[in-house]
């Protein structure tokens, strides 16, 4: 069973660090850039590889395919028994700054990968395409 997800503590922990209340704008964005990182992690729990696919950005896509997702998490996870069971965006691990970072990037994202046996994660780094926000970068596994 997935878990619900309350933006309103990613809100919070944004504006603390902000200084100031969020703008629409700035609520907007952050959470869209959330939201599509928690849906990329929603979709590994539940093994939907080719919806996890679709929110790659196209260059991405050259580079991956459902198949080759399917493989890095069972590759990540194979020393721990049973199937991812909660995916969580950890906001106290989100930049939305970092060296690099380049024009249309929005931030990095960590997201842990849960279950029985294990916790791993995938950091992805999410960036707009015109008007969708889809994944520049992902990498597996805890750092």
């Amino acid at each position: 069973m997935l878990e619900t997800h309350d933006f309103g503590c990613w809100e919070a922990a944004v504006a603390n660090r902000l200084g100031h209340h969020l703008t629409e704008q700035e609520r907007e964005q952050v959470m869209s850039y959330q939201a599509v990182a928690q849906r990329f992690g929603d979709c590994i729990v539940i093994k939907d590889y080719d919806a996890a696919w679709s929110l790659l950005s196209e260059e991405m896509r050259l580079s991956f395919t459902s198949e080759s997702i399917k493989i890095a998490v069972t590759t990540m996870t194979a020393y721990g028994t049973g199937s991812i069971q909660v995916a969580q965006v950890m906001d106290e691990f989100t930049l939305e700054d970092w060296p690099g970072k380049q024009a249309d990037d929005l931030a990095i994202v960590y997201v842990s990968l849960n279950g029985d046996s294990f916790s791993e994660a995938v950091i992805l780094t999410l960036a707009e395409y015109g008007q969708e926000i889809l994944i520049r970068h992902l990498e597996w596994g805890r750092p």
